[in-house]
């Protein structure tokens, strides 16, 4: 049976075809088979994209990608078509549908791999557009050789996708004619509308931690819109250590282009460019481990890097500067060179934290929860960082923030393509209060009335807002950095304090309850729900009193008890989120419940946050975590095209 025009469209693929899609896929292959589980992760999954060709007879082809926001990289995992309807254009027509969705999405590349060989599809993607950027020896199952290959695509041909440039109000200089928005700095930050998947190029004179350049990159991926750099490439930018490996990595490779001349420079790279054509590999691998819009990268007599600094936009030379952003607003991203039995997992954990997020026989749970998984736990410290490769997992058991070795440990064990929880995406996006506020306003969750200000803000707000109000700084944790304040002056006075820290700062009303809502959510799936009370004679959880705290009780309670609009807010904001585990306080307000924080380290305690499920609560973690491993496959591993 063949399919005929006239009935044949394409639709995306929903759980009721996961039958058939698997039929299709054992049908199509012989080898590097996309599992079930696999599937129905990409149909399921936010950041999977499953479209099919159906007809009157049923499901004819398929096409599987997964998109990643984070590099606006579209990739494509399998293109399945039945053998009876081959050669009648379903895969092209597929192909063409799945690079418009993923354009839509906000993707500027669609990645995918192709075996080698007489039989190979390499010279049909080539007529379609792709060009091979990778060679992969031995690649697929039996053997054979693939090959890596990538197609330009060109979401912005409407209005409403202008990329958008953002400046200090004294800053760089731009050309009229230049194809983007251009908008201040505070402009932006303080602005309500977003275009979800626009590009957004941060031209901040200053990218330190809580700058204003800082929660520019933080508030475009809290609104859905993609930034150079990402707020986790700032913090990658400020981590010195990093700074001495890429020192360490990179300067082989300078000195195999420029030889050892015995004069020392600097050379700089201006979107993954530079002048210097020996030194191009070197820049696009730069841009992809630092991606700043302008890095200067310095050199010793010997070849040997000195330093990569995040240089200013008004402090880079013009005319390459225009050129490369010229061109990346246009084209997008220059083409990144692409290098050529129990699951093992880390858990790290600080054995003298006060307020550690398990206690020690929680840890022990998790230990013989991994067991029952066919998997082994090995503690690590943070002394560990050199080892994370010997592992298949991460698992971090300590309080996260950003300026600390929780989040590089997350970072690298990304990098290492290991399963981690929590991610460096979850630690970025919980730490800070701002963004959430953001993130969850924008997925209509329903959150406090909130304010965000700065110091020109603050007469204005003190003089015509309602009292008691909270007052946080973004990025406190276990109710430090939050105040109640009942006045003008009071408000004033703590503002002026908390601003030595941040260039931004937060006011909510205040809604006294006499507990918190907690409910553990892990990849969707509520886990558990908690009551936890306020300390005694205090407004919060937590009462911190000259370094040491008080916190008031707790009480694990059925999921079935909790009301039903308690638990859609948490699921809700933990989707806005991303996936992992997270913890979810929630206060039930006059109006219905609201949404305080998305904690992205929940405590999972003996006693308390397991007392209803028991040892599962244990396992179900777990195997979140390493769900890809038990696939067969690792995080973002590519099965075939």
């Amino acid at each position: 049976m063949t399919a005929t025009s006239s009935e044949l469209r394409l639709r995306t693929g929903v759980l009721a075809d996961l039958d058939e899609l698997v039929r299709l896929e054992e049908a199509s292959f012989d080898h590097d088979r996309m599992s079930r589980r696999s599937l129905r992760r990409a149909i399921t999954s936010p950041t999977g994209l499953v479209v099919v060709a159906v007809d009157g007879s049923g499901l004819l082809a398929s096409a599987v990608v997964f998109v990643d926001e984070r590099w606006r990289l579209a990739r494509v995992y399998s293109i399945a078509v039945d053998a009876k309807c081959r050669n009648q254009g379903l895969g092209r027509a597929l192909l063409t549908d799945v690079e418009q969705r993923s354009a839509e999405r906000g993707c500027l590349r669609l990645r995918l791999e192709a075996e080698v060989g007489p039989h190979g599809p390499v010279g049909f993607y080539k007529r379609l557009g792709y060009h091979e950027v990778g060679h992969l020896p031995g690649y697929y199952e039996n053997g054979a050789d693939g090959v890596r290959m990538e197609k330009s695509l060109l979401p912005f041909n409407a209005d409403s996708t202008r990329p958008l440039v953002l400046i200090d109000r004294s800053g760089f200089q731009l050309p009229e004619d230049l194809p983007a928005q251009v908008m201040t700095l505070h402009e932006y930050v303080n602005r309500a509308s977003a275009v979800p998947g626009r590009s957004v190029i941060n031209l901040a004179r200053s990218y330190e931690m809580l700058s204003k350049g800082y929660y520019a990159s933080l508030l475009a991926e809290a609104r859905g819109e993609v930034c150079l750099p990402h707020a986790s490439d700032l913090l990658d930018i400020n981590w010195k250590r990093l700074h001495r490996q890429a020192l360490d990595e990179f300067s082989p490779l300078v000195r195999r282009a420029i030889g050892q001349d015995g004069r020392e420079g600097y050379f700089d790279v201006h979107f993954g460019r530079t002048a210097d054509r020996r030194l191009a590999e070197v820049a696009a691998q730069l841009f992809e481990r630092f991606r700043c819009p302008v890095l200067r990268v310095v050199f010793d007599v010997d070849g040997g890097l000195e330093d990569i600094e995040a240089l200013r936009a008004d402090k880079a030379e013009r005319t390459p500067f225009l050129e490369a952003l010229q061109r990346y607003l246009t084209h997008g991203e220059p083409p990144i060179p692409v290098k050529a039995n129990a699951i093992s997992i880390a858990m790290l954990v600080d054995p003298d934290e006060v307020l550690p997020p398990s206690n020690p026989v929680a840890l022990a749970k998790f230990e013989d929860a991994a067991l029952d998984l066919g998997a082994r736990i090995t503690r690590i410290t943070k002394r560990d960082l050199h080892r994370l490769s010997q592992f298949d997992a991460l698992f971090i058991r300590e309080t996260t923030a950003l300026d600390h070795h929780t989040y590089r440990f997350a970072r690298r064990a990304a990098l290492e393509r290991l399963c981690v929880i929590d991610t460096p995406e979850a630690i970025l996006r919980c730490s800070n209060k701002i963004y959430l506020h953001e993130r969850l306003r924008h997925a209509n969750v329903p959150v406090p009335r909130t304010v965000v200000f700065d110091q020109r803000d603050l007469p204005l707000l003190a003089a015509t807002e309602s009292y008691p109000l909270v007052l946080k700084i973004p990025d406190g944790s276990f109710s430090r950095g939050v105040h109640l304040v009942d006045d003008a002056a009071s408000l004033q006075r703590t503002a002026e304090e908390l601003f030595a820290r941040s260039d931004l700062l937060l006011v909510q009303e205040f809604l006294p309850t006499t507990f918190d809502w907690r409910i553990g959510v892990m990849n969707g799936d509520v886990l558990f729900a908690c009551r936890y009370y306020m300390a005694p004679e205090h407004w919060q959880i937590y009462h911190h009193q000259g370094g040491e705290y008080v916190s008031g009780a707790s009480d694990c309670v059925h999921v079935d008890d909790v009301p039903r609009d308690v638990l859609d807010a948490a699921v809700r904001a933990a989707a806005a989120v991303g996936a992992g585990l997270f913890g979810i306080d929630l206060k039930e307000g006059p109006n219905g419940p609201v949404v305080i924080e998305v904690n992205d380290n929940p405590n999972i305690d003996e006693g308390v946050e397991d007392l209803v499920l028991g040892e599962e609560v244990y396992r179900r973690i777990l195997r979140g975590l390493i769900a890809p491993l038990l696939e067969g496959a690792r995080p973002q591993s590519v099965d075939k095209a």
